[in-house]
């Protein structure tokens, strides 16, 4: 789904998926500014950003995916970004996210690849890479 193609339905104040939030189990942290994911850039070497909406089917078909990978390869940070807060729009416009799902994947600082779409099997193959 392309960012303009927002559901005409959908609401920006829809409550989030209950695993977005960071437990024992959970390890994607949802990120809320700029300097809260540079914070998280400085201090970890593999860092990979979902960009999702809560109105994109796909974005939220692929989390529990995205959840389990995060509790699977721990020397990596996972982090969510939804692309409808004003507070985040640096951010979407800095990784040029123009569709949803987009994973970023960094290392030491700097982006390695990006993966468009919610493909489970794409999607863990590249968390592998960088997490290895």
């Amino acid at each position: 789904l392309h960012i303009s193609e927002k559901h005409p339905h959908a609401s920006l104040t829809q409550t989030q998926p209950n695993f977005l939030h960071r437990t024992k189990k959970n390890m994607v942290t949802e990120i809320k500014s700029k300097s809260q994911l540079d914070k998280i850039l400085n201090e970890n070497e593999r860092v990979v950003i979902d960009f999702w909406a809560s109105w994109c089917g796909p974005c939220v078909s692929i989390m529990p995916a995205v959840v389990e990978l995060s509790t699977k390869h721990t020397g990596v940070t996972f982090v969510k970004v939804n692309v409808d807060e004003e507070s985040v729009a640096d951010i979407v416009e800095k990784y040029e996210v123009e569709a949803m799902p987009t994973f970023v994947f960094i290392r030491n600082g700097q982006v390695e690849t990006k993966v468009v779409g919610a493909n489970k099997d794409k999607l863990t193959k590249t968390v592998e890479t960088l997490a290895a």
